[in-house]
């Protein structure tokens, strides 16, 4: 199978912002799916990104949405030659990611142990480049993380999530909600924060199924009696 085209700056015609403090060259778009500009605007965005992913909420087909040009055609023939392989490409990302997600879930230390050599060696392919925010008033210095590949993309999830600044990979949780399980991050606002459920529906649901249990309860204890 002949390797994805690749460039050494990922085309910004995949919906990337010219400010982004990331950019992600097309074989993410086929491994992880399509990105928004929220998720490449912060760390924070990019778990999100990873996240959707490993819940199987990502549309990996970025292709339709592409306007009809010969900019795409090598990689719509890349697409649909090799299309099988890059779901089985997908589905072995996946497998690879939670693993990670869990072991972080589980035990911090430990995964530490397991998955940052790994990490850190695979960090080295990831290139960061300065570039100006024009704005205003005046010009402020950025720097832009690009990242051509699903390892280093997998390295660098792994590194945020372990990380431990508030608002990365200690605010990783998994929905208690027995039919969901799906993996999310915590949001921090007014009140209390939510820990436990990915959603106020989630948390509607589950309050329910426990209620309709404890009354299964009473009622078998009551039949006892």
């Amino acid at each position: 199978m002949e390797p994805l085209p690749d460039a050494d700056t990922p085309r910004a015609d995949l919906k990337q912002l010219p400010d982004a403090s990331f950019w992600l060259g097309p074989e993410l778009a086929t491994l992880y799916g399509v990105w928004t500009a929220e998720h490449l605007a912060s760390e924070r965005g990019l778990l999100e990104y990873a996240l959707r992913f490993a819940n199987g909420e990502a549309d990996l087909d970025f292709l339709k949405d592409l306007p009809a040009s010969s900019d795409y055609d090598e990689l719509r023939r890349f697409r649909e030659a090799n299309r099988e392989e890059e779901e089985k490409k997908a589905a072995t990302r996946r497998a690879q990611l939670m693993p990670l997600l869990v072991g972080v879930l589980s035990d911090r230390g430990k995964a530490r142990k397991q998955f940052l050599p790994a990490a850190e060696t695979l960090l080295t392919r990831i290139e960061a480049r300065p570039f100006l925010r024009k704005k205003r008033g005046g010009v402020s210095l950025g720097y832009r993380a690009i990242i051509n590949n699903g390892a280093a993309f997998y390295a660098f999830v792994a590194v945020l999530l372990l990380d431990r600044r508030p608002g990365l990979g200690r605010d990783l949780r998994r929905c208690e909600l027995k039919s969901c399980r799906r993996f999310f991050l915590v949001r921090h606002g007014r009140g209390r924060p939510q820990n436990r459920f990915c959603s106020s529906e989630h948390l509607r649901s589950a309050h329910d199924l426990e209620a309709a249990d404890r009354m299964r309860r009473l009622r078998a204890a009551r039949k006892r009696k």
